[in-house]
């Protein structure tokens, strides 16, 4: 900078990439891996560093995504994506960033390291599907206002989960019980699809039972009746006829997070 100034020459502040002399061409390098960039709302977000021109490009990759989901995918925090929305410009590292995800690449290479050292590729389309979202944690002693038949669950915490396992019509409860140990052990993180609720023998189902709360246990039919069974000795089944099961059906359990 202050040779610049002493030079009286400009600071250069062309895009990498560009070429050497090549002052009035605005064409990003064509290379294989970076088709995506040649796109003119990209080339306008990276130039004029414009959020919406940005934004549209993020919504063409990844969808509607919120402040904190969008923080999230390029490593900031949620008041710093607030801050570049009023002022309507984002910093350029954002756009290296959105390159680098384009290209299924982060810092530090074209693979992300998993828990145990692993190396998964990070193709852009399974990043939104494994981007972070905060949801609710549901506890399991449910409350029955004025003696309806409709529980409310309290929120008992908040968690971030990848995205595929937060589907629409997914609800997640924390199941503190030794009922189910060899499957949840002693507390886990339980995704119930309450789309599902067509009883199946040998699934394990969540089921909000007076007094007791959201249970969840293995089915087995018989007869015309369910029996709900637990996976310690000393809890008997429970029977219940069908039609009573319809009202006290919350879902299918479809994923179980425990710790070992």
């Amino acid at each position: 900078m202050e040779a610049s100034r002493k030079s009286g020459k400009a600071p250069d502040t062309k895009l990498p990439g560009r070429p050497e002399g090549a002052a009035g061409n605005t064409s990003l390098p064509q290379s294989p891996s970076e088709k995506t960039l040649m796109d003119s709302d990209l080339l306008s977000a990276a130039q004029d560093r414009d959020f919406d021109a940005f934004m549209s490009c993020i919504r063409a990759e990844f969808g509607d995504l919120t402040q904190q989901e969008l923080a999230e995918l390029l490593g900031v925090t949620q008041p710093t994506v607030s801050v570049a929305k009023r002022r309507g410009k984002v910093p350029l590292s954002w756009i290296f960033r959105f390159r680098s995800l384009l290209n299924g690449k982060h810092d530090q290479g074209s693979h992300s390291s998993g828990l145990l050292g692993e190396h998964a590729p990070t193709e852009p389309s399974t990043l939104r599907e494994h981007a972070g979202k905060t949801v609710r944690i549901y506890g399991t002693r449910c409350e029955w206002p004025g003696g309806g038949n409709v529980p409310v669950f309290p929120v008992v915490g908040h968690e971030t989960l990848s995205r595929r396992f937060i589907a629409d019509g997914v609800l997640i409860f924390r199941v503190e019980s030794p009922a189910m140990q060899l499957t949840l052990g002693a507390c886990a993180l339980v995704g119930v699809d309450s789309r599902d609720r067509t009883p199946v023998s040998g699934a394990l189902f969540a089921v909000c039972l007076p007094g007791e709360g959201v249970i969840v246990r293995r089915f087995s039919h018989a007869g015309e009746k369910v029996l709900l069974c637990a996976e310690l000795a000393s809890l008997p089944p429970v029977e219940m006829a069908e039609k009573d099961l319809e009202s006290r059906m919350i879902g299918r359990c479809v994923w179980v997070m425990r710790e070992l």
